[in-house]
């Protein structure tokens, strides 16, 4: 965690300033058919290229935006959006924010490198996590993303992107993998693999919109596969802060789903909030606020993140969000960060 960041979240914090945690949809559209993908049973596929926010109106939307610490930049398959370069320049510039992670499903190689190669030439003081989403060895991976041969262009776009990050130290590379039914009996052997890879971190998440049944399945693998990791000591690549940050955000995720109350609050819809592909502005992207969680529809009137957390609508999905402990990762850390009476957690 760069000094710009701790700087910019000192100042939030003191200053109220809000979102601080973007998670920005530049398209709906993608080249994989996920089995388990939340994001199409949500919606967020239909978006066609037509109805994108272009390059201006995404730096509208982050304009004056002195209060963001981290913007994650998703789809989708972002890489499909040949001005992605021009994008992310227009919302780091617009923002000035020291953070950004891309996902990716990492299947267009040459476009991921060369893009992350512009934006690393035409911005500063910006720290970039590229997160390549691979859910197990290469049999399994292929099968749940419907492609043969995908495993293998994912692992080419990892090591080109690595190769990448020697010549560029504010460049990390991530590798993501979903825990859902279908893979739960091999990730860990894959989680083996990846620790000889050149990577930086290997992030585990449970798959969205599941039973409670399965989730509390899944919910042990997911304990020993932490468990795990925290003894092969790849966590602690992260670097000190970000490794107990993600050492609490493992632990807070079990907590969430072995009991359901009494966590902190979160912080959705006001210091998180999300930006999908026309523009609509929403609290929250999980399913089971999807109904309530519109802020701001998209359309022809692009606007501000800034002002959008001031109006009712936002006031009201803060107030609904306040009482909702689901195991959303993002969230989970946003009201960690943000929190101060939850640091002491990360001291142990």
């Amino acid at each position: 965690m760069n000094v710009n960041t701790l700087i910019r979240l000192y100042r939030a914090l003191i200053r109220g300033e809000r979102p601080n945690y973007v998670i920005a949809f530049v398209t709906g559209r993608c080249n994989l058919r996920c089995s388990y993908c939340c994001y199409a049973a949500q919606n967020v596929r239909p978006f066609s290229k037509t109805n994108e926010l272009t390059s201006e109106q995404w730096a509208s939307v982050f304009k004056g935006l002195d209060g963001l610490v981290h913007l994650t930049i998703t789809g989708g398959e972002p890489f499909l959006r040949e001005d992605l370069s021009d994008l992310i320049c227009a919302m780091v510039h617009s923002s000035k924010t020291p953070r950004i992670s891309i996902n990716t499903n990492g299947l267009l190689t040459d476009r991921i490198l060369s893009t992350l190669e512009d934006v690393l030439s035409r911005t500063t003081c910006l720290d970039i996590a590229l997160a390549v989403s691979i859910d197990g060895l290469e049999a399994v991976h292929d099968r749940l993303r419907g492609l043969p041969g995908a495993y293998q262009v994912a692992y080419s776009t990892v090591k080109g992107a690595s190769a990448l990050a020697e010549r560029h130290n504010n460049l990390t590379v991530r590798v993501a993998s979903v825990l859902c039914e279908d893979n739960a009996d091999d990730l860990g052997s894959f989680i083996e693999e990846t620790a000889a890879w050149p990577i930086d971190f290997h992030d585990i998440g449970l798959v969205r919109d599941v039973s409670d049944t399965v989730q509390r399945k899944l919910a042990k693998t997911y304990a020993l596969l932490t468990e795990r990791q925290l003894k092969q000591g790849s966590l602690r690549y992260l670097g000190g802060l970000e490794w107990r940050l993600q050492r609490q955000l493992r632990r807070e995720v079990l907590s969430r789903i072995n009991r359901p109350k009494g966590h902190s609050r979160c912080l959705a819809g006001g210091r998180l909030m999300e930006v999908f592909p026309d523009g609509t502005i929403r609290g929250c992207e999980m399913g089971k606020m999807w109904s309530e969680s519109v802020i701001v529809n998209g359309g022809a009137t692009v606007m501000p993140l800034k002002d959008a957390v001031e109006l009712p609508e936002a006031a009201r999905f803060r107030l609904r969000a306040a009482q909702c402990s689901c195991s959303f990762e993002c969230a989970i850390a946003c009201s960690t960060v943000f929190q101060p009476q939850n640091w002491w957690r990360l001291l142990f």
